[in-house]
């Protein structure tokens, strides 16, 4: 899906894109995982609390990519996700 030439990209811009991919990985797969986690063990408020931070997170990320916050909308696709 996000998969591009290596070879395309410049050592500066594949040093940014690996930032940017360890950024998604430490706050949102390890939030997501943190979460499913506690619906195992059963601790409902814990895996709710890790969703509303990792979500917090995101919208972060998403942020800090565009350059300013998304308005209502502004990220819809053309085509659906695959």
């Amino acid at each position: 899906m996000f998969r591009r030439s290596r070879d395309a990209d410049s050592p500066a811009r594949r040093r940014e894109r690996e930032q940017e991919a360890l950024d998604i990985h430490d706050n949102i797969v390890q939030g997501l995982a943190e979460a499913q986690m506690a619906f195992d063990v059963g601790r409902p408020e814990q895996a709710r609390e890790a969703v509303e931070r990792t979500l917090a997170q995101a919208r972060r990320i998403v942020t800090e990519l565009l350059g300013e916050p998304p308005g209502p909308g502004d990220l819809r696709r053309s085509t659906p996700a695959e």
